[in-house]
């Protein structure tokens, strides 16, 4: 029967309540575009946290269901029976919520909840939407995920065309929509480069201190220009911390090959920030050196709401944001020669700079703004979710 003059019901399922990442700070913008004429929601979150907090304030309902942690039985095969008890505890959890709600879509915004919660769901009796952020490499997990997208979702909202690619090849190509992100334009003046003419560069590495991000390019490529005596007026901030106690090892190897020029202060270490604003005001280029493929970093929107161009690699959704020679350069992954001319490219040419920077701004302003990103986002939700339950 079809179900009129009310409004849907959606339940958004998040791992944490923390700013993870990405697809954290795009599900409170989620929360502040949703059209309340049309749509009430539950948030559901695997822990407390700000993002938590900040949904609440919004006036969601929000709900901590606490999914604990499995623990890591890398060096130990005889935690693997307490990890299924952990896994199939949360699962009923979930499921017993499910049951107790009267959402018409559950959509899950996260990985575990894409696995754990596409079950739950279904025999919960509820419509699935995935809002999907991640490309899973290729192997076992990727299968997979491929998998439960063909079986599971009616449709998956994924943040960029690379995300879609990582389809291809399944039946869950078909159900994805695009729907690229936005997010809300900086404080008036704060994007006004000023420093133009300024021969120094102030270059910003905002992410998380693991493997796959690139910061070993970028030691490398300063290694390079310090052997061409080019590293004069160049100044590196790096801002994030570990992400897993298995990413440890790799900060200690950044501490230790960066100390000279820590030392020399051309280096410097920031850790966890909670004002990013402060850094991005402050720097001339932003780099995006990951070397495998990120879905669609939002930190090159924040970077280019603040009118900083950017270097990325050519991997995942970097290259539907930056344009090359237009608001940044793009170079191959892992390729630290490439990166020092980069650098030493917009060192030399403040024109180039001030060109890039001015179109941040533009292509920002006409494409990536919070209002644009309502504008995709409704459009697909309508689309989705209204003809869906009416029907």
């Amino acid at each position: 029967m079809p179900i009129v003059n009310r409004k849907v019901k959606l339940c958004f399922l998040n791992d944490c309540g923390n700013l993870a990442g990405g697809a954290e700070k795009m599900l409170l913008n989620v929360a502040k575009v949703l059209d309340r004429k049309k749509y009430e929601a539950d948030f559901v979150f695997g822990s407390s946290g700000e993002i938590q907090a900040a949904v609440a304030d919004l006036g969601y309902r929000t709900h901590v269901l606490r999914l604990p942690n499995l623990v890591s039985w890398r060096n130990n095969k005889a935690l693997v029976p307490l990890n299924l008890f952990i896994f199939i505890r949360a699962f009923f959890r979930l499921w017993f919520f499910l049951l107790k709600t009267s959402s018409d879509y559950v959509i899950t915004n996260s990985i575990r909840f894409e696995l754990m919660g596409s079950v739950a769901a279904r025999l919960a009796g509820k419509r699935l939407l995935w809002h999907t952020h991640n490309i899973q490499p290729p192997g076992w997990r990727r299968r997979i995920i491929r998998l439960l997208a063909s079986a599971f979702p009616v449709h998956l909202l994924a943040v960029s065309d690379a995300v879609k690619a990582s389809y291809r090849g399944s039946s869950a190509f078909s159900k994805i929509v695009v729907v690229k992100n936005g997010i809300e334009v900086p404080p008036p003046g704060s994007s006004v480069r000023g420093r133009r003419d300024n021969p120094s560069l102030t270059v910003l590495m905002l992410s998380a201190l693991t493997s796959w991000k690139g910061h070993s390019t970028l030691i490398s490529a300063l290694d390079c220009l310090s052997e061409r005596d080019e590293l004069h007026g160049l100044r590196v901030l790096i801002a994030g911390d570990i992400q897993t106690p298995r990413d440890k090892e790799y900060k200690d190897m950044l501490l230790r090959s960066t100390q000279h020029l820590t030392e020399a202060g051309v280096v410097q270490f920031f850790g966890k920030v909670s004002d990013v604003e402060a850094l991005l005001a402050n720097a001339d280029v932003l780099l995006s050196l990951s070397t495998r493929p990120d879905p669609f970093p939002t930190v090159l929107l924040e970077a280019m709401s603040y009118g900083i161009p950017c270097i990325a690699t050519n991997l995942g959704g970097q290259t539907e944001i930056i344009t090359n020679e237009r608001n940044g350069l793009i170079i191959e992954p892992g390729d630290p020669l490439a990166l020092a001319d980069a650098l030493s490219y917009l060192r030399q040419n403040r024109s180039a700079l001030t060109e890039y920077s001015e179109n941040c701004l533009s292509d920002f302003k006409s494409q990536y703004t919070l209002e644009r990103y309502k504008e995709r986002y409704s459009e697909a939700l309508d689309r989705i979710c209204l003809d869906g339950v009416v029907q």
